[in-house]
């Protein structure tokens, strides 16, 4: 071995690189800004010409092209509109459903999975709230230690307290 440390910035025996420094990595990292800025430009250059081929295209089409193009644009805003307008009634159905019979989110996450009308629905989420285990009905007595037979703590208690008395 040499007596003079590896800095880093040296090859090691076994022929690896040398590790780079900071100012090679600082380096890099404005060379990769400089290629992203460049392709940014590009980019927003070809937005633009887009957009003058379109005025172009259209500043070169009748009357009729022109409101056929209009129509065409308006009615698929509008299927588009009327299926967001559908999903989100169906999806406010399945949580109405969901909260009327007190699903569990599993089962939402069921609900959600299915394509069909209120009536399916219902029915398929009145069999998975069938499936829940009930609540289990409270005892009216528990925990109430008045009246009744007493405990064998009780019986403990007041015999020991004949026996001190």
């Amino acid at each position: 071995m040499s007596d003079t440390a590896n800095t880093g910035t040296e090859a090691s025996a076994e022929g690896t690189a040398p590790a780079p420094t900071a100012e090679d990595l600082a380096a890099q990292l404005e060379e990769w800004k400089g290629h992203a800025r460049k392709h940014e430009d590009k980019a927003k250059a070809n937005a633009k010409a887009a957009t003058e081929l379109a005025e172009l295209k259209r500043s070169s089409m009748s009357d009729a092209e022109k409101a056929a193009a209009d129509l065409a644009a308006g009615s698929q805003a509008l299927t588009d509109a009327v299926t967001r307008a559908e999903t989100a009634e169906a999806a406010l159905i399945r949580y109405k459903i969901a909260v009327d019979l007190e699903l569990s989110k599993e089962d939402v996450t069921v609900l959600d999975g299915v394509q069909g009308d209120e009536k399916t629905l219902r029915a398929l989420a009145e069999r998975l709230a069938g499936r829940k285990s009930p609540a289990p009905k409270p005892t009216p007595t528990q925990g109430r230690t008045t009246g009744g037979t007493p405990s064998a703590k009780d019986s403990f208690v007041e015999a020991l307290d004949g026996l001190f008395n």
